[in-house]
């Protein structure tokens, strides 16, 4: 109840601020609190503040550490295309003009400017030659487009080769869970059996995250196992039989076991059998859209620790 009063207290004393805000702009009939462009158009700024049109645009990290202002501001959709699958060569850094002419280092890298929300992890599956896909990163894809699409999420999807395609990647990746608020685990047998796999799992349960398991279908055979979860759903324990299937369960660079237990706080989704409805209609994503919107609010990030701290 005392938090509720406080929340509707500051509401009310934001609402008061933008009243008087906009009051002010309205009545003042100077010329100081307007905008001009180039070609001699002029708009008042109550006008500007009162659209509904908002451009996205996020400030350079490190233009703000050292005060500057105003800061340098990259688009946000271009920062987006470094999770975009589209960015096969990973170009992480991004010019700051700002910063350039100002004598600073100006690459600044696309994981300080915006933070990836939902890790998406998963084993590529089997190779269609047909389609020149693979059998569960298309799947993984299209579940990808429809979080962004319908939570406005940030979701880091590889396809660039992951973690086995060097140091730096691997470093990358270990940075984009540790940021991340959302890891969602697409459980196969070959998942359990892959290094790189194994890494990102390691990673997850090293940082206390959020974890959100999905079973997925298999549709053939890698050199890991099934590209799909076998187990049957009567196998309560689902963790423990991930652990069994895991030929070598431990941490492919520290050596150490891999705490499989910690997956018990979480419940798994199966998206094994959808039937004949949409992928956007069905129950299976509706559970997984609410998993993850229920980690986020408006305001920030629910942040998950472990239940031993």
């Amino acid at each position: 109840l005392e938090c509720e009063e406080a929340l509707h207290a500051g509401h009310l004393k934001e609402n008061r601020l933008r009243a008087e805000t906009f009051e002010f702009l309205e009545n003042d009939d100077s010329n100081l609190l307007s905008v001009s462009c180039p070609r001699g158009h002029s708009q008042g700024l109550a006008e500007i503040l009162s659209q509904a049109v908002v451009y996205d645009a996020v400030p350079c990290p490190q233009c703000v550490k050292v005060k500057q202002v105003p800061p340098f501001c990259f688009n946000r959709r271009d920062c987006l295309l470094y999770f975009s699958e589209d960015n096969t060569a990973r170009r992480g850094a991004m010019e700051c003009r700002t910063c350039l002419n100002q004598g600073r280092p100006s690459a600044i890298r696309v994981l300080d400017i915006v933070v990836p929300e939902v890790f998406l992890s998963y084993n590529w599956g089997v190779f269609d030659k047909a389609t020149g896909s693979y059998s569960t990163q298309s799947q993984v894809q299209q579940i990808r487009s429809i979080l962004e699409q319908d939570l406005d999420l940030i979701c880091w999807f590889d396809v660039a080769g992951g973690m086995g395609a060097g140091q730096n990647l691997r470093t990358e990746m270990e940075e984009g869970i540790k940021k991340s608020t959302v890891v969602v685990i697409f459980l196969s047998d070959a998942y359990v059996n892959s290094d790189n796999c194994k890494r990102e799992l390691v990673h997850a349960i090293r940082f206390f995250k959020f974890i959100v398991p999905v079973f997925i279908r298999s549709q053939g055979q890698t050199k890991f196992g099934p590209a799909g979860w076998t187990a049957d759903l009567s196998v309560e324990e689902w963790w423990n039989h991930a652990a069994k299937l895991c030929s070598d369960p431990v941490d492919p660079d520290s050596k150490q076991p891999i705490n499989f237990q910690y997956l018990s706080r979480f419940i798994p989704i199966d998206f094994r059998d959808l039937g004949s409805e949409k992928l956007e209609d069905s129950m299976c994503m509706m559970e997984l859209r609410q998993r993850i919107s229920s980690r986020f609010h408006r305001d920030g990030h629910f942040q998950h620790h472990s239940l031993d701290s």
